[in-house]
């Protein structure tokens, strides 16, 4: 059963009928650019925060962003041309690096559990999310139904959990095999069965939840809070490492933009939105 949100229902319809235009900074200048994100949809609350900062300092930029791709379709946008980066939960695979791609890791984000706000267990134990995933546990300490929402089996939210443990693979295995769980197929149309199911229980990052200032509850961990300060601390196990993707021939204004991510400023940005921010580095 696949879960679509009401408001991507919507925004379906309009891109069909040619409808919607791409979200953007306008530029300013005889001398303005374009510069086209896309990619993971956790990340993109936090880049928009980001190019509004950037196009403060650099007018002559126009930041548009095209709709959720998710982080396959970001990278495959990039390599082929119709975006300048590509914001990756993932580092690219050997078979987009044979394309060209290129990536810089800039950040991590803190990956938590979470909960519709009628649930009223604020912490949980990583066994028991196994037994939640797998149908051995169906049941909340009051007794009512426990609702997963799960996403695709090659998704990078499943294939982050199936990485926890053996046990959490072998979790995700049978969540894929259950029959009439919700399948949300990518970060907002998550968020938002999440919200809108009574009893639902999934997964979403710090920072999504933090920039969409979305109405759920996050569980610590084992007793230790999704922050980004016990992520550092390594107090916190599960993390989601994001990247900046590009493709052989990148566009005019992405190498400031990626300058200003790793800047003290673009820092600061991150610090705020829930990740930790990455030293500058070099593209492999």
């Amino acid at each position: 059963m696949l879960y679509v949100s009401p408001r991507r229902k919507l925004l379906g319809a309009a891109l069909a009928l040619g409808t919607v235009p791409l979200l953007r900074r306008r530029a300013q200048g005889a001398n303005a650019v374009t510069l086209t994100i896309a990619g993971n949809g956790g990340a993109m609350g936090t880049m928009h925060l980001i190019a509004d900062a950037f196009q403060q300092r650099n007018p002559e930029v126009e930041v548009q962003f095209l709709p959720n791709l998710g982080t396959s379709g970001g990278i495959a946008a990039a390599l082929q041309g119709a975006a300048g980066i590509a914001v990756a939960a993932r580092a690219p695979n050997e078979r987009e690096r044979a394309s060209g791609a290129r990536s810089l890791a800039y950040a991590r984000t803190p990956f938590a559990f979470a909960v519709h706000p009628s649930v009223r267990l604020r912490d949980i134990a990583l066994v028991d999310v196994a037994r939640i995933f797998s149908g051995e546990v169906t049941t909340w300490p009051d007794g009512t139904t426990i609702r997963p929402i799960r996403r695709p089996h090659n998704d990078g939210v499943t294939l982050t959990l199936a990485a926890v443990s053996p046990a959490m693979r072998h979790a995700m295995d049978l969540l894929q095999q259950r029959p009439g769980i919700p399948t949300a197929g990518n970060d907002q149309d998550s968020a938002e069965a999440l919200e809108s199911v009574r009893g639902s229980f999934g997964a979403i990052t710090l920072a999504q939840h933090r920039t969409e200032r979305r109405r759920l509850v996050l569980l610590s961990l084992d007793g230790v809070a999704p922050a980004v300060e016990a992520m550092v601390a390594e107090r916190y196990p599960i993390a989601t490492m994001l990247h900046a993707v590009i493709g052989r021939d990148p566009p005019a204004g992405v190498r400031a933009f990626l300058e200003f991510i790793t800047s003290a400023e673009g820092h600061t940005l991150l610090l705020a939105s829930g990740h930790e921010p990455l030293p500058a580095g070099a593209f492999t």
